[in-house]
């Protein structure tokens, strides 16, 4: 690929890995612009998910500073997510690509219903991590399907893990958010290593997009550190309810 392209794409990944490390989605803009200028389906996928791994280990890295992760809490779901990210995503194979987008778009507005239902969930830090059997074996059972996705595309992955770990657990949404940027930083590790095992990763591309990403969301995160829960879920909001749009639009 030549040297405008990549620019294009570095710009392009920074600029959504400013919002996309809080509410996701930014395969949604990156994996198809690479696919526009002209690379494969699956290196475009196996390269976004390269950068992917710096994107959520910047941002894991600043949430864990401040206290929003809970590794004690955390360490079995990350190995679901584990244990679905090198299975792959047998599932969604198995699913028509229309179907998936479908479904995605109606879990993205169902969670702005959510929200208008439960006006306060998220604002809070969940301070117990004491929870029911049924409860953390619903944890387990997610975070194999999301790493599962994430291992084959994951766009709108990490949106729908920040909700479900808000929904179920009660976490406030920096919480699910420095949660959800550590699973899908392990998701991503185990990808890598599938996809580079296949020749299917552009390095260059890779490691320009990754700088971007990395700068990106440290950015992205610090900011949504100082702002705090309630602006964090105004955005989230708004981010997620302009993908369902577009995934339903497209599909329509």
């Amino acid at each position: 690929m030549e040297l405008w392209p990549v620019a294009a794409l570095a710009a392009v990944s920074f600029a959504v890995s400013l919002v996309g490390v809080i509410t996701g989605g930014h395969s949604m803009v990156t994996v198809p612009l690479m696919m526009f200028l002209g690379m494969p389906p699956a290196e475009a996928v196996a390269t976004n998910r390269f950068a992917n791994f710096f994107l959520a280990a910047a941002g894991s890295t600043n949430y864990a500073r401040h206290g929003k992760i809970n590794l004690r809490f955390l360490w079995p779901l990350l190995l679901a997510t584990l244990a679905g990210a090198s299975a792959g995503a047998l599932l969604l194979l198995l699913t028509p690509g229309a179907d998936i987008r479908r479904l995605i778009g109606l879990f993205m507005i169902s969670i702005v219903v959510f929200g208008i239902l439960q006006p306060k969930a998220g604002l809070e830090d969940c301070q117990s991590f004491q929870f029911s059997t049924a409860k953390r074996v619903s944890g387990l059972t997610v975070s194999a399907l999301m790493g599962a996705y994430w291992g084959f595309f994951g766009g709108g992955g990490m949106t729908l893990y920040i909700f479900f770990l808000t929904a179920v657990f009660r976490f406030s949404f920096l919480q699910s958010v420095g949660a959800s940027n550590v699973a899908m930083a392990c998701a991503s590790f185990v990808s890598i290593i599938i996809y580079a095992c296949y020749g299917r990763i552009d390095l260059t591309v890779g490691a320009a997009m990754a700088v971007a990403m990395a700068a990106g969301a440290w950015v992205g995160s610090a900011c949504s550190i100082k702002i705090g829960n309630v602006w964090v879920r105004r955005v989230f909001n708004a981010v997620i309810i302009l993908f369902a749009i577009k995934l339903i639009l497209e599909i329509g």
